[in-house]
């Protein structure tokens, strides 16, 4: 029996802005792949290796990631287990509507393997895809910015469609202050609402091996200044006969 996801996906924003889940941010696209495949009935069964084959991590990850979900109960996880046996036939994922409501497992029902390592019943054979300002930079903290919180105010579209996996990917890789400052050099350049300008900033951070915001503010002020001094034109050297 197949399972196919919708197209789109909701993340609501308590989990969108969670502190512990954006140090993780592969955890709410996680969220995300099980709401798209609950759409239909309510919930889905799909093993930690179809997650981690769509989301380019180990199912040891999965495993943490929905660890984590679970234990703030913002999805619920239920182990269904062969007749007279306790060798497990699925595992039902659903999502709480709100935070609290989620369906802990008994003690009875916790997984008797270590997490990952179970060989869940996979039952997905198909998919679609789911889907500092620089002049305050120095002085302001990009701590304490919601890479969420800035899209949302400049109204890029990071978090929609193809975009959601690119923009969580750079907050794993680059950190959120960093991303919080590739969003304010985004609105502090050409295309202040622009994905596709947003997305250039943060291939240049990779590129550069840029680790932090005063890494980043340093390789800013040298192109300034590089620049600024190709535009002055040199004094012609003076000649022997001058």
């Amino acid at each position: 029996m197949e399972q196919h996801p919708s197209y789109y996906t909701n993340i609501p924003a308590f989990v969108r802005y969670d502190e512990e889940l954006l140090r993780k941010p592969k955890s709410i696209l996680l969220y995300g792949e099980i709401v798209a495949l609950s759409n239909q009935k309510g919930y889905c069964w799909a093993s930690n290796s179809y997650f981690a084959e769509r989301l380019r991590v180990s199912g040891r990850m999965i495993q943490d990631y929905l660890d984590i979900l679970v234990t703030k109960g913002y999805v619920a996880r239920k182990l269904i287990y062969k007749p007279h046996s306790k060798q497990v036939d699925k595992r039902i994922l659903s999502i709480a509507s709100r935070p609290g409501e989620a369906d802990f497992m008994r003690g009875d029902e916790m997984d008797f393997t270590r997490p990952g390592e179970a060989d869940f019943a996979e039952n997905i054979t198909s998919i679609n895809t789911t889907s500092t300002n620089n002049t305050s930079a120095g002085t302001q903290s990009a701590s304490s910015e919601n890479p969420f919180d800035l899209i949302h105010e400049h109204h890029i579209n990071a978090n929609e469609g193809d975009h959601l996996p690119i923009f969580l990917n750079a907050i794993d890789q680059l950190g959120a202050p960093l991303v919080c400052w590739a969003i304010h050099q985004t609105v502090d350049g050409p295309a202040p609402h622009s994905w596709s300008y947003l997305k250039k900033v943060f291939d240049r951070l990779k590129a550069d091996n840029i680790s932090s915001v005063e890494e980043a503010n340093k390789r800013a002020k040298e192109h300034k200044q590089g620049k600024n001094s190709r535009s002055v034109p040199k004094p012609r050297k003076k000649r022997i006969y001058d």
